[in-house]
């Protein structure tokens, strides 16, 4: 996480040691490379005085983020983020009734 943090203004030793003390639960998901990234990208683009709540808002955040991003495709490919919103739960839900997840 310390790499993705340099260069951003970011007390990183700070961040993390903030991280495991009033946010214990998200402590394993640094362990994972995808989710320690997400949460490395929450602080750049909240600052580090701001953690976030729980696992769903670094997910939440990353989405938002992308929709933003990628507005311009989805405006070519004529959807909304609602839709893919939509389309994504049903796909969520669909994998988790299949395979019992």
């Amino acid at each position: 996480m310390k790499t993705w943090l340099l260069g951003r203004r970011i007390d990183t030793d700070g961040y993390i040691r903030r991280l495991f003390r009033e946010k214990p639960e998200l402590v394993p998901a640094l362990r994972n490379p995808f989710t320690a990234e997400l949460i490395a990208e929450y602080a750049r683009s909240t600052g580090e005085e701001e953690l976030p709540e729980n696992l769903f808002a670094v997910f939440n955040r990353y989405i938002e983020q992308r929709f933003i991003a990628d507005r311009p495709k989805l405006r070519e490919l004529n959807l909304t983020v609602d839709e893919v919103r939509k389309c994504a739960a049903t796909i969520f839900m669909y994998y988790h009734l299949v395979w019992k997840v």
